[in-house]
């Protein structure tokens, strides 16, 4: 499920309907529950996925890609 933020604090028609035109034409970037990338991510031979290069990386099909899901502590 994507999710989207509005830019603006404020909910007036017009950043309303600004909003759902930027939708309708696809030019929404979902809002994302991540961390940012860290710089040195693919430094090493175990790569560092965040929500923001998951997609990227996973999806590569010029590589074979294993994913481990590991939860903190």
């Amino acid at each position: 499920m994507k999710k989207f933020k509005l830019d603006s604090p404020d909910i007036t028609s017009r950043v309303l309907t600004d909003f759902v035109n930027a939708y309708l034409d696809g030019k929404l970037k979902p809002d994302l529950f991540t961390e940012n990338i860290p710089e040195d991510w693919d430094k090493n031979p175990v790569k560092v996925l965040v929500g923001k290069n998951f997609h990227e990386v996973v999806t590569d099909k010029t590589k074979t890609v294993l994913v481990a899901f590991i939860s903190p502590g």
